[in-house]
């Protein structure tokens, strides 16, 4: 029992939230539980008895331990002798707060009732602990009567039962009234009470550290202070919470009933009382009264029926406890923060950068920084240095862990002259005056990291001292830390470290800097070199690093790594990331962002569930059920037409003259101008598969476009193939729907969607991964042909009855796929450019 901060457990999600910040650290905490919250007979958190409340914290909090909170006579909910209540703690605490001074003020009487108290619950448990004294609000000390009081309790008790005492509580000016400290801070007056406590061996232990700044806790913990108590401010955290989800409420008639009734339920506890003066009025400080004493009544059936009406309104109480209870963790050892540096260009990694950052790059299912955030400790506050489309990075990150705490630092120097990793790093500096981790974030590691609490450098064994910065050890420390271009070496640095000697870390990067601002080279290795001077540096071994700002690296060695479990098409200006139950879309172009979250709402619920948006992402829930390109059972398209037919192919009702020149826009002009993006690429050969069929523009002068347009408007997909379906338990989802028809948001043609179905039956992303496709061109002659899945072709002759049933035109979609094919060609990379292009040509000329 080494804690720092006592906390109240004053409603069962702050038990169960700082169980788990407790458990995710292994950090130590104790809850001290009052009378009137946990009693024998069941108290007003949970209403948990005392059995149940230590039973349900040991179960789930491997680093927790229970005190009682001014146990004794009169601090229950009546004016007892408090002989029950201690018998039942002693069965089940780990500390009992001795505290008899509420009901005997008088010296010797709170003297004789201490020492009463103490015997009898030694003597039901022998291996309990005890604190003494009380706070300043219940009875003032002063420190000569302390120490009487400690030389009276060596006198009067028991050797074995004296050693026992474990707690000595100080006062220095703490108390509480209206949801705030009231209290005269007397800084003299705590360094002769911590003194005092030395002399005796005891921990000192202030109570009442409500609403006081983590700034002056830590001059009290300066000055010798060991322990301090929180309770009632944890507790309006989460009063205040509530409020607030209340207030955010759009039902403005609703927002008052809950107001309301929440004040009501508030009001008639009378809880509130004993926090206020006499000339508190209820009816004037409705707010304040809920902020009080909102935490008495969070197990009362009328608060719940409050609370069910604000669905998400935990999420936001675990998050505003979390950021308090890390303030308090701060004032430990332990506390740390991470720092991740995406602020560079990523000049390494070539056209994979164009349009986003080195952190967003694919990496597996997900973007690299994720990789990176997930080594880490949920509750961590991340401090993420942002520059070369920092943007994107602090969307993405938002969108993607709403329960993290980041800290984004903006840095306006990214690249050329003036911009480094220490420019970068010296912006991060204010928010690091702790001991932190280091990540570059082109660093991938998938062994466990385990925060050490000693400057440490991760290293790796490859020997690549061309490229990476190296070290020499000796023994468990390290000796010499490279630059690049070093021979004789032992490790390569992997550019993660931990600086427990933060202060001397930012002292000696201010100096390198400014005798150095214009080497866009200098960076922590620079420090560290210095460090290593005055402190010693351990390192720890990583089997198994990655570096993914390396291009070469990224393709070979981290692409066999971290495999994708989904099939997706790569690009550079869109990616998707995949969660446990969501996923995230990266669009480089904001305007068709904004496009598809219009659509995508539109089309729900035939596609997935919008969950957040920023300018370039869209959140949706991740849908359970099976790609349709992936299962190969006979009649599975013939199914999923009539499902279109009945549900996505649903005419808006609309007959528009205009929407022919939108088809003519979008089947012919962009055809024209796809084409000759080719055409300045590649010889527009006229003999395919020993066929002389012309060249491009002799098979679009025999074509009459106009039997392509329709004044008949219909939903539709936009990118209907069967990668971007899903066939659930119960139907089908859309993805990746396309963003407009032709400019328009709502209306659009299904031939265009089933002519893409066809065409995704015979070529689909199964052809491209496995070259399955082939082109040869001999003496201004080209052959082409393609491998096609047996499944889905030999299902083609019911997706032609489909269409013949339903009296539309299969000439125009065998047309309509031919253009797909050569509208697609010059979005890929070559050889599949010139495949499609002339594969598209060879099938338009069959259907001439």
């Amino acid at each position: 029992m080494n804690s720092k901060v006592f906390l109240g457990p004053m409603s069962k999600n702050i038990v169960d939230t700082v169980i788990e910040y407790s458990n995710s650290f292994k950090l130590p905490f104790t809850f001290i539980p009052s009378r009137r919250q946990v009693e024998y007979d069941g108290g007003y958190v949970n209403n948990w008895t005392t059995k149940e409340f230590v039973n349900y914290v040991k179960t789930k909090g491997k680093y927790i331990s229970v005190e009682r909170d001014h146990g004794g006579p009169g601090q229950g909910t009546n004016m007892d002798d408090g002989i029950d209540s201690f018998k039942e703690d002693c069965k089940y605490m780990d500390v009992i707060h001795i505290d008899p001074w509420k009901k005997y003020q008088d010296y010797e009487s709170g003297l004789n009732e201490t020492i009463k108290a103490l015997n009898l619950c030694y003597n039901e448990n022998s291996n309990l602990f005890f604190e003494i004294a009380t706070e300043e609000g219940i009875r003032r000390f002063e420190v000569d009567e302390l120490e009487t009081f400690i030389l009276d309790l060596q006198k009067r008790l028991k050797p074995e039962i004296y050693k026992r005492i474990k707690y000595f509580v100080v006062q220095c000016g703490t108390g509480l009234l209206e949801a705030s400290n009231i209290g005269h801070y007397e800084k003299n007056r705590l360094k002769k009470m911590v003194e005092l406590c030395k002399k005796y061996g005891f921990i000192s232990k202030e109570h009442n550290g409500d609403w006081v700044s983590i700034d002056l806790m830590r001059e009290k913990f300066e000055l010798g202070l060991d322990c301090i108590n929180v309770a009632p401010e944890l507790g309006q955290i989460e009063t205040k919470s509530i409020l607030n989800a209340i207030n955010k409420l759009e039902d403005k008639e609703k927002q008052n009933e809950l107001f309301e009734a929440f004040f009501k339920i508030c009001l008639n506890s009378n809880k509130w009382v004993k926090w206020v003066n006499k000339d508190f009025n209820p009816e004037e400080n409705k707010e304040k009264l809920i902020n009080i004493c909102g935490h008495y009544v969070f197990s009362y059936p009328e608060f719940e029926k409050i609370k069910n009406q604000l669905p998400n309104s935990n999420k936001q109480i675990k998050h505003n406890l979390i950021k308090k209870i890390r303030e308090y963790h701060s004032l430990m050892d332990s506390y740390y923060k991470v720092l991740i540096t995406t602020s560079g260009i990523g000049r390494r990694l070539g056209d994979l950068t164009t349009y986003t950052n080195k952190s967003l790059i694919k990496v597996g299912d997900k973007l690299a920084i994720c990789h990176i955030i997930e080594k880490y400790n949920k509750n961590v506050e991340f401090v993420i240095t942002l520059g070369y489309y920092g943007n994107l990075v602090k969307d993405f990150l938002e969108l993607a862990y709403p329960t993290h705490t980041f800290t984004f630092v903006w840095v306006d120097k990214y690249k050329g002259e003036g911009s480094s990793l220490a420019y970068s790093l010296l912006h991060a500096k204010s928010y690091l005056q702790c001991p932190f981790m280091f990540n570059c974030c082109d660093s991938l590691t998938t062994n466990n990291i385990d925060i050490p609490n000693e400057n440490t450098l991760f290293v790796n064994g490859i020997k690549s001292g061309t490229l990476y910065s190296t070290v020499t050890t000796v023994d468990d420390n390290i000796s010499k830390l490279n630059n690049k271009g070093e021979i004789n070496f032992d490790f390569i640095y992997t550019g993660i470290s931990f600086i427990k000697n933060y202060t001397d870390y930012w002292t000696i990067l201010d100096d390198n800097y400014n005798n150095n601002n214009n080497n866009i080279e200098i960076g922590d290795v620079d420090i560290i070199q210095k460090m290593l001077k005055k402190h010693t540096f351990k390192y720890k071994i990583l089997s198994e690093w990655y570096d993914c700002g390396n291009l070469t690296e990224l393709s070979e060695r981290i692409k066999k790594l971290y495999k994708c479990n989904y099939t997706v098409l790569d690009k550079n200006n869109e990616s998707i990331c995949f969660f446990d139950d969501y996923v995230i879309k990266f669009f480089s172009n904001e305007e068709m962002c904004k496009n598809r979250i219009k659509r995508g709402n539109s089309l729900y619920p035939l596609t997935p569930k919008i969950l957040g948006s920023r300018d370039n992402f869209i959140k949706m829930k991740l849908v359970d059920g099976q790609l349709m390109s992936n299962i190969k059972t006979h009649g599975e398209i013939l199914k999923l037409l009539n499902w279109s037919k009945d549900n996505l192919w649903i005419s808006t009702g609309i007959i528009n003259g205009n929407f022919k020149e939108i088809c003519r826009k979008f089947y012919v002009d962009k055809t024209m101008k796809r084409v000759k993006m080719m055409l300045d690429k590649l010889s527009d050969y006229t003999i395919i598969n020993n066929i002389n069929i012309g060249t491009i523009y002799d098979l679009f002068n025999k074509l009459d476009f106009n039997s392509l347009f329709t004044d008949e408007c219909s939903h539709f997909h936009g990118d209907f193939i069967l990668d971007n379906i899903i066939k659930t338990k119960e139907s089908y989802k859309l993805l990746d729907w396309r963003q407009d028809f032709g400019g328009e948001l709502y209306n659009g043609d299904k031939y265009y969607d089933i002519a893409k179905l066809r065409h995704n039956i015979i070529f689909n992303h199964t052809n491209v991964s496995n070259n399955l496709f082939t082109k040869e061109i001999k003496e201004n002659e080209v052959i082409i042909d393609l491998k096609c899945n047996y499944t889905l072709i030999s299902q083609l002759k019911d997706f032609d009855n489909f269409v013949l049933d339903n009296k539309l035109d299969l000439k125009k979609i065998k047309i309509l796929t031919a253009l797909i094919w050569l509208n697609m060609s010059p979005l890929h990379e070559y050889p599949l450019n010139e495949f499609l292009f002339y594969f598209g040509k060879y099938n338009l000329f069959l259907e001439l």
